[in-house]
């Protein structure tokens, strides 16, 4: 799939619930499924470019990220502006997938983002903890 475009959230599944697994307090993570999140890529043969943008703004309004494919460590941030590291990033099929590392707090996730339905998926998996979250996104 190409992931080429300006993607808007449309709906997250147990994104309260992950966030609170990930030390975000309750009313953080409830607030959370407010907010507006725009992520625009460009994706060419060796590398996905990010802007995400956030608003209201929380912590990291604005961030932007080149994720290199095959590449060990690529640093990056959250929503809320938290460290973070994407793993070994690659494809698996039509999957493009990652492990995640949050640096402080610590947290070992796995994140695969693909297409469904002509949307784009964020299914981030938290597997020592037995949680995880999609956020779909649609086309603007």
């Amino acid at each position: 799939p190409n992931f080429t475009g300006v993607w808007r959230l449309d709906t997250a599944e147990n994104l309260s619930g992950f966030m609170q697994a990930l030390g975000f307090n309750f009313l953080v993570a409830k607030a959370a499924g407010l907010a507006r999140i725009t992520q625009t890529i460009v994706q060419s043969e060796d590398e996905l470019s990010f802007v995400f943008e956030v608003v209201p703004p929380l912590l990291a309004p604005r961030r932007e990220s080149v994720v290199r494919f095959g590449a060990a460590e690529t640093k990056m941030s959250d929503d809320a502006g938290r460290d973070m590291v994407l793993l070994n990033a690659t494809w698996e099929g039509e999957v493009f997938t990652a492990g995640l590392h949050y640096v402080d707090p610590p947290h070992e996730l796995t994140i695969d983002r693909y297409m469904e339905d002509g949307k784009m998926v964020e299914h981030v998996r938290y597997p020592s903890k037995g949680i995880e979250m999609r956020r779909i996104f649609r086309r603007v």
